[in-house]
């Protein structure tokens, strides 16, 4: 994880020709501690993350999500599966 990040900031600082000094990210453990938060602590990249379980801090990926999980609920309502069925084959 460390490599990728440090490769996404070699490059973004490259391409833009400014440094990284906050960085978005959700609540992840390994974004959060661990080498990755030791490599930020070192370059003075400060963290700002989102609202923990609250999908419009995850964008158009809750979102999507959203979309996805009415839908097939939809799907399964209209198909006449056993709701029995239904409640395991569901996301919660």
């Amino acid at each position: 994880m460390v490599e990728a990040f440090k490769t996404f900031k070699v490059v973004t600082e490259n391409k833009l020709g400014k440094r990284i000094c906050k960085v978005v990210m959700d609540n992840a453990w390994e974004l959060l501690m661990g080498k990755v938060h030791r490599f930020r602590k070192v370059k003075g990249i400060k963290p700002n993350t989102t609202v923990p379980y609250h999908t419009a801090s995850n964008g158009v990926a809750g979102c999507t999500i959203g979309v996805l999980t009415n839908a097939m609920h939809m799907m399964l309502h209209s198909s006449g599966l056993l709701k029995s069925l239904g409640r395991k084959l569901s996301i919660q």
